[in-house]
């Protein structure tokens, strides 16, 4: 349903329709607004009364949803493409495409051209300023039940926001509990990423207590046994942490255990990309420990 509601309010937006215009006689205005960010069902009858108001047909609104489907997933994937290859204009060209949607509110405009610019400050070596972060906490703070664009949000701009905050929101993000999270298999991705960045931020500013009680909601989220990456990631954030917050041998030993294991199951790739984070991290006579298996 929250594909369906967004696509209604896109094309509701874009008639310049009001919340109360359009539920009026239909559905309350609290129950439409709900429907329209995913996170109530609405009854056939009721989509065909709210499509009739609007004047769309159904075979219109099908168009649309799937096309809206493909504008998102297509955006996302641009975005990722341009800052994996560091393509600053091309980010800078997206923030220019964002400003042209005649659909999007405006609300959302801007977030999405904060989170552009805090990929493409990451890259240059700035910072957000003041007015964007609390834009984003302001944003993040209000929202109930967080859906897809909110994790990417946060997950976007978590580095560029100080750690006090980037804690808070992560309890947030996981406050009503990760019933939500666990719907969607693009939700519980989003949501490993954000807790694995927040477990990392905080190892890097020495805030061990918040490490090791998001690493226990990333446990939380990988219990299926076929999350084999999910598992390792687990394994080697557990070793970072302990490297910092426990007795060091202790922890080289489980760092050297999870480097194992990842070669032993996720092979050569695996294994040096959660190497190379050590090798930054480990003093020079401590290497052996992550040496190639």
């Amino acid at each position: 349903m929250e594909k369906i509601g967004h696509t209604f309010r896109l094309l509701r937006v874009s008639k310049k329709i009001t919340l109360a215009q359009a539920s009026q006689g239909i559905v309350t205005i609290a129950f439409l607004s709900k429907f329209e960010r995913g996170q109530s069902d609405i009854s056939v009858s009721n989509l065909l009364l709210l499509l009739r108001r609007i004047n769309v047909e159904i075979s219109e609104f099908v168009h649309t949803n799937e096309l809206n489907s493909g504008i998102n997933v297509s955006f996302e994937k641009e975005v990722s493409h341009c800052y994996i290859n560091k393509n600053i204009a091309g980010l800078e060209k997206l923030i220019n495409q964002v400003d042209g949607d005649l659909i999007e509110s405006d609300n959302f405009k801007v977030l999405k051209k904060i989170m552009l610019t805090a990929l493409i400050d990451d890259l240059t070596g700035k910072s957000l300023s003041n007015d964007q972060q609390q834009l984003v906490i302001a944003h993040l703070s209000s929202v109930n039940s967080w859906t897809s664009f909110e994790f990417y949000l946060f997950g976007n701009v978590l580095f560029m926001l100080p750690l006090e905050q980037v804690v808070e929101l992560t309890k947030l993000m996981i406050k009503p509990g990760l019933s939500y999270i666990l719907l969607k298999n693009d939700n519980i991705t989003n949501a490993f990423r954000i807790l694995n960045n927040t477990v990392t931020y905080c190892c890097e500013e020495g805030s061990y207590d918040d490490g090791w009680f998001f690493l226990g909601m990333m446990k939380k989220l990988a219990e299926h046994p076929r999350q084999f990456y999910e598992r390792m990631k687990i394994l080697s954030l557990e070793g970072l942490l302990a490297y910092y917050s426990r007795p060091r041998e202790m922890a080289l030993d489980m760092i050297h255990k999870a480097l194992q294991i990842c070669a032993l199951v996720g092979g050569q790739e695996v294994y040096q990309r959660e190497r190379q984070a050590f090798v930054h991290v480990l003093e020079a006579n401590e290497l052996k420990y992550v040496t190639s298996f």
